[in-house]
């Protein structure tokens, strides 16, 4: 959590002082301490400061949130249309034999799910992602990972790890990565709902299962790679909304994750 610092707090608080407010010797005050210097701030409270006095403030973090705000409403509408449907994990349709060796090598992000916290959606905006999949003695992958923030002002490299914990299962991964964000977000379970192999692959990823067994619609996660940064035929773009419409996620809900050709000298993929 974000702490508001003893002394930003003075200074706010001498940014709400005039001059015609100066208290004079004789005035009997009664000092009321502020409750921000008592105790720790709450989330809601650290996030409300940081709206009024940080980047948060800014029009282009404000129509990126509003839009989250209409992907979690478009989201919460598409769980309440499949409510007569199981959308519980285990009913899930996965890839049937999965094959590790077929997978492996380079894939490009093409589409995913937005984060519902503006604050790390904000620093988890990536372009041109890529991921390089390689088996491990582990029987799972190690990863390489780059993508552009920024428009190509940065190009953010990461190592990670896919583990298959059960081998007659490998379609049912967990990553994770070992960058700042990685870190936060933790291992992840990122199951393969369907793969050609040659063109696509969809991945599911659910970080909240609730106590019926299906996924919480703000913790449901998708997204979908392509060997390839063109855009996909019609006919495996259908077969990619069928594998998310089993596991209760709509297409419309994924936004592209735009390919502008940055970092490729840099990346080693």
């Amino acid at each position: 959590m974000l702490k508001t610092s003893l002394a930003g707090s003075w200074l706010q608080l001498g940014s709400n002082c005039r001059s015609d407010q100066l208290i004079k010797p004789d005035q009997a005050t009664e000092f009321k301490p502020r409750k921000t210097l008592q105790r720790t701030l709450t989330e809601d409270e650290d996030v409300a400061w940081l709206r009024e006095n940080s980047f948060l403030s800014s029009a282009g973090f404000k129509y990126k949130e509003k839009t989250n705000s209409t992907w979690a409403a478009k989201d919460a509408s598409y769980h309440s249309a499949n409510a007569g449907s199981s959308c519980q994990l285990l009913d899930i349709p996965v890839q049937e034999n999965f094959d590790l060796d077929s997978f492996e090598g380079k894939w490009f992000v093409s589409l995913k799910t937005g984060v519902k916290d503006s604050l790390l959606a904000f620093f988890m905006e990536i372009y041109d992602g890529r991921i390089h999949f390689r088996q491990n003695a582990a029987g799972g992958y190690d990863l390489q990972a780059v993508g552009s923030k920024f428009y190509g002002g940065w190009c953010p490299r990461g190592k990670g790890t896919a583990v298959v914990k059960d081998a007659r299962e490998p379609q049912r991964m967990t990553m994770y990565f070992d960058t700042s964000i990685g870190r936060k977000v933790g291992m992840k379970p990122a199951w393969v709902l369907k793969t050609d192999y040659n063109s696509y692959a969809v991945f599911y990823s659910c970080w909240k299962e609730t106590s019926a067994g299906a996924c919480h619609p703000d913790n449901t996660y998708a997204f979908v790679m392509q060997r390839g940064s063109k855009p996909l035929p019609s006919g495996k773009l259908e077969e990619v909304a069928t594998a998310l419409k089993g596991a209760c996620v709509d297409i419309e809900d994924l936004s592209p994750v735009t390919h502008y050709g940055y970092c490729q000298d840099k990346d080693g993929l």
